[in-house]
């Protein structure tokens, strides 16, 4: 397996506690983490928001085979 990197986002105030919810954001059908960026601005005012690219969509750079909705995560 090759690894690669992808883009990712995060911001917002740091957790209080292990407990304290991160909120992620993931784009689809072939969208990528811009579309949420006005989502992304005002959660970040008051949770730690994360966002990301997809392999192969967006600032992430693809590997070297096709990625979908059903492949498990490695």
């Amino acid at each position: 397996m090759t690894m690669h990197p992808i883009y990712a986002k995060v911001a917002g105030p740091l957790r209080a506690s292990p407990t304290t919810p991160i909120v992620i954001l993931e784009a689809g059908l072939g969208d990528m983490s811009y579309s949420w960026t006005v989502v992304f601005r005002e959660i970040a005012k008051f949770a730690r928001v994360f966002s990301y690219d997809r392999d192969g969509y967006g600032r992430s750079r693809g590997g070297s085979h096709p990625s979908h909705l059903h492949q498990p995560s490695r």
